[in-house]
């Protein structure tokens, strides 16, 4: 069915309304950076490559930082892991992937608040035919409340399924160090800081874990978060394995 589906052409998505925000770049290390200026806000992304769309996503926050992520995917994000190798691989064989931006206002359906970027985004992916999007046309399953929000990312339900498939799960340790990059040194790169401060506190209460104080100060202080995240702790503050502890960490480029 997923065949039977037009290509999205850069002409449509640019009179639908898409701007271009910047592409896809290696750096000298062969890192994966994105050059451009997205902005910081909800919105519908596209990778353009040959005047044709391969992937669409959603930012439900910040695209800005949607963006960053896949620059540097946290160990247990499947489908930004996957998506910076497939760029990474396309800009090594002299691909130009451009990125093109588009942030549709809400709107309200009987006095239901409907999110003009995720539905967007699942028009696109429903009618067009999408390379690097492995969601295909199969609807979105939908969540009750009592089970929290739906993916803010409708691709990331074919990466959720596949860690279900596998029984790979985050441990705790990874969910720390993941949530340390996209809550305090992802926003602080964005910023320009060449420091930030990481509390304990912040990072428990923010993953709603129950008395685990020891596990998030030993993720936070040991050497896997630096390798991944590419920081550089500098200086713990207050007593060891608490929840007034806080780290103090250099962001390296």
């Amino acid at each position: 069915m997923m065949d039977e589906l037009p290509e999205l052409l850069l002409s449509q998505i640019a009179d639908g309304g898409f701007v271009h925000t910047g592409r896809w770049a290696l750096n000298p290390e062969g890192a994966l950076v994105f050059a451009g200026n997205a902005p910081k806000q909800p919105g519908v992304y596209i990778f353009v490559q040959a005047g044709t769309a391969r992937y669409v996503g959603v930012a439900s926050k910040n695209l800005a930082q949607r963006l960053y992520m896949y620059g540097r995917p946290g160990i247990s994000q499947r489908t930004n892991i996957r998506l910076n190798g497939v760029l990474r691989n396309a800009l090594a064989n002299g691909e130009i992937i451009d990125v093109y931006v588009a942030s549709p206002p809400d709107l309200e359906w009987n006095g239901w608040k409907v999110s003009g970027a995720e539905g967007l985004e699942a028009a696109i992916i429903r009618g067009f035919r999408l390379s690097w999007n492995r969601r295909g046309t199969a609807p979105a399953p939908m969540q009750s409340a009592s089970k929290g929000r739906p993916p803010s990312d409708l691709s990331e339900t074919v990466a959720s399924c596949e860690a279900a498939d596998t029984g790979e799960r985050p441990n705790t340790a990874d969910r720390i160090r993941d949530y340390a990059e996209s809550k305090f040194f992802g926003p602080a790169r964005n910023a320009g800081q060449p420091l930030v401060e990481v509390s304990a506190r912040k990072i428990h209460d923010g993953l709603r874990l129950r008395n685990a104080f020891p596990s998030v100060c030993q993720a936070l202080g040991g050497r896997k978060i630096a390798e991944m995240c590419r920081v550089k702790l500098t200086r713990r503050i207050g007593p060891a394995n608490s929840s007034t502890t806080a780290f103090v960490f250099e962001l390296l480029q």
